[in-house]
């Protein structure tokens, strides 16, 4: 009996659960078969209980059914299922380069979005806060946010693409770390008297 019947996956990974019954001498084996391919077999099965197979697929339309065999070489395969999987986009980020340092205040983070969906739109995060969001777009190509006026600080960045499909993805956190001179050196320094008062 299988579980999953037509379903829309946005990752790579599927969990493929299904579950066999015997009437008596045993099951030795269980197959996962995607597009009439054996990717994978399980001995260790317990009856009348949900079973599963973990297996990754590429983006697109896939058939998948489960034969199972019993102890004396009688088999059964299930009707076929569908599973469409949709992987989020990818992001490459350019720069700045993780852990770079720079004294400019004015920052540019460059990425290059790949997707075989349209880029609906693409956001800056700085730590945990939403920057900037562009919903121009141009995938496979390079594409940058810009902050300016960055004082003293280490900034820790990503972006994030989503997809028409509504599938979403962060890239690697990068760190950056500004020492801005001439924001440091815009106030006087503070002077305090300690003794004798």
């Amino acid at each position: 009996t299988l579980q999953n019947f037509i379903e829309t996956e946005k990752k790579e990974t599927i969990e493929f659960n299904y579950t066999v019954v015997d009437n008596g001498s045993g099951i030795e084996k269980c197959e996962l078969i995607v597009d009439e391919n054996v990717v994978q077999t399980s001995t260790s099965i317990t009856e009348n209980e949900s079973q599963h197979f973990t297996y990754g697929l590429a983006e697109g339309d896939w058939a998948w059914s489960v034969k199972c065999t019993d102890n004396h070489a009688n088999y059964k395969q299930s009707d076929s299922s569908q599973v469409s999987i949709l992987l989020p986009p990818q992001i490459e980020l350019v720069s700045p380069d993780d852990n770079q340092e720079t004294v400019d205040d004015e920052l540019i983070f460059k990425y290059i979005p790949k997707s075989t969906r349209k880029i609906e739109r693409c956001d800056l995060w700085i730590g945990d806060e939403l920057n900037q969001t562009s919903f121009d777009i141009t995938k496979d190509k390079e594409n940058s946010f810009e902050l300016t006026h960055v004082p003293t600080q280490l900034i820790e960045w990503t972006i994030q693409c989503r997809d028409s499909e509504e599938v979403s993805v962060n890239a690697s956190a990068r760190t950056v770390i500004v020492t801005t001179t001439e924001i440091l050196e815009s106030a006087p320094p503070a002077v305090m008297l300690v003794h004798p008062i």
